[in-house]
């Protein structure tokens, strides 16, 4: 298994981009029970891009509303 410790150099980093970048991205999280929704849950984890998945969900909603 590979060394998944984040390095000080990492951490200074990944706060410098947030601070940078926190009034253009926002983060939404979806929480699916696995054994309420077995289907939407197998669904999502074929998918390689969840994001971006979702994203074209929301943009063909708005474009049919």
């Amino acid at each position: 298994m590979a060394n998944t410790k984040i390095s000080e150099a990492q951490l200074r980093a990944k706060h410098k981009w947030r601070e940078k970048n926190k009034n253009r991205y926002k983060r939404y999280e979806v929480t699916v029970n696995i054994e309420k929704d077995p289907d939407i849950y197998e669904y999502l984890e074929k998918k390689e891009n969840k994001s971006g998945y979702l994203l074209d969900l929301i943009k063909k909603d708005i474009e049919n509303s």
